[in-house]
Formats: C-alpha cells, sequence, structure tokens
C-alpha cells in the first residue's frame, strides 16, 4: 500500500543525469590517471565532465576558436580552473549567501590560494576576496554526511587556529 509515513518524502524530486561512457581517445582521461585521485566512480565521472567543459571553454576563448592555439595549462592549474564556479556558504545563524569559489594561480599570487567572492565578476577583475586561504592550508574537503549536496572545507590559517566553511553545490 502507497501510505504516507513521514511528511518529510511528501514531494520527493530526483535529478537525473545522463553521459555518455566512452572514453575512447579522451586526453583528459590521462589527466586523472597521472593525478592519482582517489575518489569515486561518481566524483570521476563529474571531474572528467569538468575538465571537458574547461578545454572546451579554452579551446573557444584563444584566437578565434583553434584548439591548437589554446594557451598552455599545467595539470593543476586545468583541474584548479575547472573546480572554480558559484556556490552557496553557510554563515552564522544558517544563513546562505552566493558566492564564487576559485583558485588564484601564480602569477597573479606568488602561491596558490583558496578563495571566495562576492560573485564572479569580482573574481574576474581581481576584487578582494572575502576569504583567501593559502592552499597549503587546506587540511581537507570533505562531503558534509548530514547536509545534501554540502561539502566542508576545514583550513588553518595559522599556527593553532582552524577555520571550517561550509558550502553547498547550486545548479
Amino acid at each position: 500500500s502507497m501510505k504516507l509515513v513521514g511528511k518529510g518524502f511528501a514531494h520527493p524530486r530526483i535529478k537525473l543525469t545522463i553521459r555518455r561512457a566512452d572514453h575512447a581517445g579522451d586526453e583528459e582521461r590521462g589527466l586523472l590517471e597521472d593525478m592519482k585521485l582517489s575518489s569515486s566512480a561518481n566524483s570521476r565521472m563529474v571531474l572528467d565532465h569538468l575538465l571537458r567543459v574547461q578545454r572546451a571553454e579554452l579551446a573557444l576563448s584563444s584566437d578565434g576558436g583553434r584548439p591548437d592555439m589554446a594557451p598552455a595549462l599545467t595539470q593543476v592549474g586545468l583541474l584548479a580552473k575547472s573546480c572554480s564556479g558559484a556556490v552557496d556558504m553557510l554563515g552564522s545563524w544558517g544563513s546562505k549567501s552566493k558566492v564564487w569559489l576559485a583558485v588564484l594561480e601564480p602569477p597573479m599570487v606568488k602561491r596558490r590560494k583558496l578563495g571566495v567572492w562576492k560573485d564572479q565578476e569580482h573574481y574576474a577583475t581581481e576584487g578582494k576576496a572575502i576569504h583567501a586561504f593559502d592552499l597549503l592550508r587546506v587540511l581537507s574537503v570533505t562531503t558534509c554526511p548530514n547536509k545534501d549536496g554540502a561539502f566542508v572545507v576545514r583550513v588553518q590559517p595559522s599556527q593553532g587556529m582552524q577555520t571550517t566553511l561550509t558550502f553547498f553545490q547550486t545548479d
């Protein structure tokens, strides 16, 4: 019988994403193999997709869309560009604010930094970041088990001090 057990699941939403699993001749596949990432199959699929999109954007933005003229990026640089984007940041008293999360790279800064900006425009114009941490000071990035679509970034900005930032993915 289809009786309502609890009100929490009265209107469930399911997001279904279908992607081809054909990786024959995929140049990003080699990039991920070199990085020796220890991630689940789902994480690898999402990362594959992000890298493919980033490569296409770089190819189109350089010299009339010719892929052979695309600027050369390091593996870490390509990965950093692929993982930037709009997220919701959990603030005080449970408030959420839309922010832009990205990694700053040389020559913009001396050492790579994880930064949070008000929006993409502030990031693009090299505006002041809300938070900026040396990438080597990031202790962990983990999924939040009790919040769907959330991840937690633990950072140690200085000796003996730890900061935790919680972000939610946006569609």
